[in-house]
């Protein structure tokens, strides 16, 4: 059964001089979890379809039938009930799409405002004194937002330091082994072998496996998986990497990239 049923809807205005036929004789269905679009030039009544759909406007005719449940006459108690099913996106010309930006520019100024925005609250939270965000596709790997702090506005150069205008995301080299630790852990957590609250024994920074030492560059005892993260354990890591196992971790390293 189709969720949303609109049989013969019209909608007529007297305008004067006659009567305006703005919605005239519409029939379709939607089935539940699908999408449909109605496309016209302007004026042609796809707002006016919508509103008497909804019920912002009575229906000259015809029903619509919303869950099996016909909504076109409902009114007061019954309407209010239903509206909390419904709801509307109005028209705004100033949101539409600006024809000097390209459609992928307009859809990463949004994304790289929300990145600033939660660098924002990183360093509110922690009191950091430098913070780095990069945004990427987990599919293609492409960059679609990066952000930094400190940063510098560049239409006030009076407080510009030379300090805050390089980018260290790109500039700075960072060693692989500490680059690889979140996707082995992310890779235990998909898999449900451990939990961010789960305890980790850093063997006090000196750990032996397979007649190899292993060391942490500080001493850490007993921590959580979050604190793995966090302090960069090469131990904790190494653990839970075992944990995985030599033939999913070859795989989850993959299809990360790794190795292509």
């Amino acid at each position: 059964m189709a969720f949303l049923e609109v049989q013969h809807l019209k909608k007529y205005f007297d305008v004067g001089a006659g009567v305006n036929h703005a919605v005239d004789d519409v029939t379709f269905n939607i089935e539940k979890g699908h999408t449909m679009g109605v496309v016209g030039e302007s004026g042609c009544g796809k707002s006016t379809l919508g509103r008497t759909i909804i019920r912002l406007l009575d229906a000259t005719d015809g029903h619509v039938i919303m869950d099996g449940e016909d909504i076109t006459n409902a009114k007061g108690r019954d309407l209010r009930r239903l509206r909390e099913k419904m709801s509307i996106v109005f028209q705004d010309p100033y949101s539409s799409l600006n024809p000097r930006i390209c459609v992928q520019d307009t859809i990463r100024e949004p994304l790289q405002a929300n990145l600033e925005e939660e660098i924002d609250k990183l360093m509110a939270a922690s009191k950091a004194a430098h913070a780095y965000m990069v945004m990427a596709d987990p599919y293609t790997g492409d960059i679609l937002a990066v952000a930094q702090r400190p940063t510098f506005d560049p239409n006030d150069r009076s407080k510009l330091k030379s300090s805050v205008m390089g980018n260290p995301i790109v500039e700075m080299a960072f060693e692989p082994g500490s680059i690889m630790k979140p996707f082995a852990i992310s890779g235990a957590l998909d898999m449900g072998l451990i939990r961010p609250d789960t305890i980790i024994d850093c063997e006090n920074g000196l750990w032996s496996y397979a007649g190899k030492k292993l060391r942490d560059t500080h001493k850490i005892g007993k921590i959580t998986v979050a604190e793995v993260i966090k302090e960069s354990s090469n131990i904790g890591t190494a653990k839970i990497a075992v944990e995985i196992g030599e033939p999913r971790l070859k795989n989850l390293l993959s299809s990360f990239g790794f190795g292509e």
